[in-house]
């Protein structure tokens, strides 16, 4: 999915795939560095839990390399919180700032 992503970001010109990490999430963090995001900086709102944003350049597929063991779900059904949190509110934005299609 995030090589998908990022082939998408680079078809509509974009430069970078970002993401939007939950601040406490260090897992999760640590998986999207495997997938070949660079930490960008965090944003401490107190009002968010998220804030640890991650980029990696856009077009880059780096999700297809072997995962360590390490950044793997813990059990079977477990889904970090905000896994798919950034995801979800993309494709809606993407939505509707997409133009109109008949």
């Amino acid at each position: 999915m995030l090589d998908w992503a990022s082939r998408e970001a680079e078809r509509i010109g974009k430069r970078w795939l970002r993401v939007d990490v939950w601040k406490t999430n260090a897992d999760l963090g640590r998986y999207y560095e495997a997938q070949g995001f660079e930490k960008v900086r965090t944003v401490d709102l107190p009002h968010r839990r998220s804030g640890a944003l991650y980029q990696r350049r856009a077009g880059a597929e780096e999700s297809s390399r072997r995962v360590p063991a390490k950044h793997m779900m813990p059990f079977p059904g477990h889904r970090p919180y905000g896994a798919t949190d950034s995801m979800a509110s993309c494709a809606r934005r993407q939505r509707h700032t997409a133009p109109h299609q008949p």
